[in-house]
């Protein structure tokens, strides 16, 4: 079980630095931090498989130099390092951007989505009853529900296009009251599709 907290907190530490870490990343630091992290995290997904010295692994976390695995005319000067090019379909690139609600502010996006957060309290399931017109506030949510209210308006407020929200199914409910939020909610003009994954 400590192993396990130890390997949260490492696996936590790792998005911190992945996503909002803002200086450059350099290949010393890379090599003498950044690999060992990642096969600390790998190793309980394989067990039994040789992760260190293994040529394969070793190769695909190899430092390679920016611009070195992609063409150069293609490139988009990035603004941050939290964010993803995806190339795929042969359509023009897509950058997308790893973001808090609060580094967004006044910027706007062709589309936004918004994940599902907890940190005492889960924070879309918090803002259902709003989602649905409603504005019951249920009782323990009364002192943070009016600022995070206004953190939901700032990010459904970027997209110029489209706004996705993804929120555990069972937030839901079960049965009658799943059948009556889901209406709930299409009837304020939200589209739910339930992934199974």
């Amino acid at each position: 079980m400590a192993a396990n907290t130890k390997l949260l907190k490492a696996y936590q530490q790792g998005i911190y630095l992945y996503l909002f870490y803002s200086h450059p990343l350099r290949e010393e630091r890379w090599v003498q931090t950044h690999v060992g992290l990642l096969k600390r995290l790998i190793e309980p997904l394989h067990p039994g498989e040789a992760i260190s010295y293994n040529p394969e692994v070793e190769a695909y976390l190899a430092w390679t130099e920016p611009g070195d695995t992609v063409d150069v005319e293609s490139e988009v000067p990035r603004k941050t390092i939290n964010t993803f090019r995806s190339e795929k379909g042969g359509d023009d690139p897509v950058d997308v951007q790893l973001a808090s609600m609060h580094a967004v502010k006044g910027k706007t996006h062709s589309a936004t989505l918004i994940v599902e957060t907890f940190s005492g309290q889960r924070f879309l399931e918090m803002m259902l009853p709003w989602l649905e017109g409603k504005p019951l506030v249920k009782k323990e949510y009364k002192v943070t529900y009016p600022k995070n209210r206004m953190l939901m308006y700032v990010g459904m407020t970027r997209p110029t296009h489209l706004l996705c929200l993804a929120i555990r199914s069972s937030a839901l409910g079960e049965r009658e009251a799943r059948a009556v939020r889901k209406a709930a909610l299409e009837a304020q003009g939200w589209v739910i599709n339930e992934l199974d994954i």
